[in-house]
């Protein structure tokens, strides 16, 4: 009986040993969600570190990690009361989320690293995943959609996925319970999205524009993306590429990238197309689609409360007239555009302060002279399309040119600028651009005492003219190095106070055979 009583002992405490050694096998395999865990922490202190590179290469582990010992099914579960119940298989729902975490922050790293096309895949990822569970919040996830859709204007031949992003956001955001819509944090997210879209409009526009005109310089201008891209297997994985070849090409990827799950045919429908515009009629569409955003965005960010957003939303609004001007046959048409233009800038200017805008006045201003000349040039136009010369004493047309040199001496106003001294230098961060405002003022000065002699002013003109031509060589001539930089505009520019000087004695003469006449 007692040999009977100890073979029972054994065989339970054999039992209990197998029991606790299959928990423990259970329990290790479960331990993998911790390393994953872990590894994602150490990254993100690493990059918050400033240690990018060491960031990357742990979440690069935990991505392979993942990959490698994941199980096609879920483990059997561990009784609870036991400390291994409550880590999780990486078949699990939590793990699962984990995973999404880890793509995010190598989205994140990719981002930081330069590597923008492997950011806009990862993220994309992240978002798709997010849609799919169901997990998500509908502003953060409309904010972060917008936000990648304006990564992906950078590149012209990606301007259909970016639009397809807006869309999404625009229906996800919608769709948000009305009670919530009334929230600060709803309102904000939702203009970013007006502000997203109304950038998407201008740049379909300028691009437009820039494909009509063939000018290959200014379509080189956007950031372009690699040609090109490798992936590792566990890259693949991850992206859920399900083809086999050993480079992909980028753009076609990035057209790929969708959001099978959710249904926005409705906003599809009703927002801007992606398409390049063609003519006046496709551009006034973008035009007004852009116009309602404009307005949209305005609602939440008004000067008073965000000066520097309110600035961005309207100098966009103002580029907007600027390019559907060009799809515009009519020259009256196109001068009432630039003419909204110069409203919308003008107004801009008179309620900031220059003193705390400088940075932003100097833009502004530039684009007001350009503005007024592209006024004067169309006016012109008009005039040689009646078959008419161009008067040589003609008020209202001079008045253009006169507002367009005005403009550029305003700019030179905010940064101290005198004629007198041009000893006195610059701020050098502005030099360069402050001296092409000089150049700006003369020639178009000049230009109006050539091609309006008989103006009242003309010889005023050719005189302050000559006057900033001669203060930008001289300037130049006290500080050589910058001469170098400016060698061609410098040589260019020698001869023109002499020219002018012989333009006034033209003037003076004609005036005295007008009066003997």
């Amino acid at each position: 009986m007692v040999l009977l009583s100890n073979q029972d002992e054994v065989l339970s405490r054999d039992k209990d040993n197998e029991a606790q050694t299959e928990e423990l096998k259970l329990g290790y395999r479960r331990c993998e969600y911790m390393l994953i865990y872990e590894l994602t922490r150490y990254a993100i202190l690493c990059s918050e570190r400033d240690n990018q590179e060491k960031a990357l290469e742990l979440l690069r582990k935990a991505e392979v990690f993942y990959h490698d010992n994941k199980a096609q099914e879920s483990l059997p579960p561990i009784p609870s009361g036991t400390r291994l119940s409550q880590l999780d298989d990486l078949n699990s729902e939590s793990s699962k989320d984990m995973f999404t975490y880890v793509l995010f922050y190598l989205g994140q790293a990719y981002k930081i690293r330069g590597e923008k096309e492997k950011a806009v895949l990862y993220l994309h990822m992240v978002l798709r995943r997010q849609l799919e569970k169901g997990d998500y919040n509908n502003i953060t996830w409309g904010a972060d959609t917008a936000k990648m859709a304006s990564v992906l204007m950078i590149n012209v031949q990606a301007y259909q996925t970016a639009r397809g992003m807006l869309v999404a956001s625009t229906a996800v955001l919608s769709a948000n319970p009305e009670e919530e819509k009334s929230s600060d944090h709803f309102r904000q997210t939702w203009a970013d999205l007006g502000r997203a879209w109304v950038k998407f409009g201008v740049a379909l526009l300028e691009a437009s524009c820039d494909r009509l005109r063939d000018l290959e310089e200014q379509t080189k201008k956007a950031i372009k993306f690699e040609d090109k891209m490798t992936f590792t297997k566990h890259e693949k994985l991850s992206l859920e590429i399900g083809y086999e070849q050993e480079e992909y090409d980028t753009l076609l990827l990035i057209r790929e990238l969708k959001f099978p799950s959710l249904d926005f045919a409705q906003f599809d429908e009703s927002e801007m197309s992606g398409r390049f515009v063609r003519d006046f009629d496709e551009g006034r569409a973008v035009f007004l689609a852009t116009q309602k955003w404009v307005n949209i965005a305005k609602e939440y960010y008004v000067i008073d409360e965000f000066a520097t957003d309110y600035i961005d939303i309207i100098t966009d609004y103002s580029e907007s007239f600027k390019y559907l001007s060009f799809f515009e046959p009519g020259l009256d048409r196109q001068i009432k555009m630039h003419r909204r233009r110069i409203n919308l800038l003008e107004e801009l200017l008179a309620a900031l302060n220059p003193k705390v805008y400088f940075d932003i006045f100097y833009h502004l201003l530039r684009d007001l002279a350009e503005t007024y000349e592209k006024i004067y040039k169309l006016k012109v136009e008009e005039i040689k399309d009646r078959g008419e010369s161009l008067r040589p004493k003609d008020k209202k047309l001079v008045k253009w040119l006169t507002d367009a040199a005005d403009a550029h001496k305003r700019n030179l106003e905010v940064f101290e600028f005198d004629m007198k001294n041009p000893a006195k230098g610059f701020n050098q961060e502005y030099e360069k651009i402050l001296l092409a405002c000089i150049l700006s003022i003369g020639r178009i000065l000049g230009g109006i005492c050539h091609d309006h002699p008989l103006h009242p002013n003309a010889i005023e003109y050719a005189d302050d003219a000559k006057n900033y031509y001669q203060y930008f060589l001289d300037y130049l001539d006290r500080r050589p190095a910058l001469r170098q930089d400016f060698r061609i505009l410098y040589e260019g520019t020698l001869d023109m106070p002499e020219l002018l000087d012989n333009q006034v004695k033209k003037i003076k003469h004609r005036l005295r055979m007008l009066n003997l006449a």
